[in-house]
C-alpha cells in the first residue's frame, strides 16, 4: 500500500510568496563598493564622497557607493582575490 502522495500548494499561495520575494528584491538599496588607495581626507576622496552624495541625490537613496580608503582592503592583488573569492 502506497500512502504517499503529492501535495500542491493553491495557486494563490505561490503568488503571495512570489510577490513578497519580489517586493523585498525591489525594497534593497544598491551599494556599489569601492576599495581605493586614496587617503581618508585626500581630494580624492572628497570628489568621490560628493559623487555619492549627487548619486544619493538623484535615486532617491536607492544607489550609493561605499568607500574603503587608504589601502584598508589590501593592494590591488588584494583586492582582486577577493573579488574573484566573492
Amino acid at each position: 500500500m502506497n500512502t504517499s502522495r503529492i501535495v500542491r500548494p493553491q495557486p494563490w499561495i505561490l503568488l503571495l510568496l512570489l510577490l513578497c520575494c519580489f517586493n523585498q528584491v525591489m525594497a534593497k538599496t544598491v551599494v556599489i563598493k569601492f576599495a581605493t588607495v586614496a587617503q581618508r581626507n585626500s581630494a580624492w576622496m572628497n570628489s568621490m564622497l560628493e559623487l555619492d552624495r549627487e548619486l544619493q541625490e538623484l535615486t532617491g537613496g536607492e544607489v550609493r557607493f561605499k568607500f574603503y580608503p587608504g589601502g584598508v582592503q589590501g593592494d590591488e592583488k588584494d583586492v582582486l582575490r577577493k573579488i574573484r573569492i566573492g
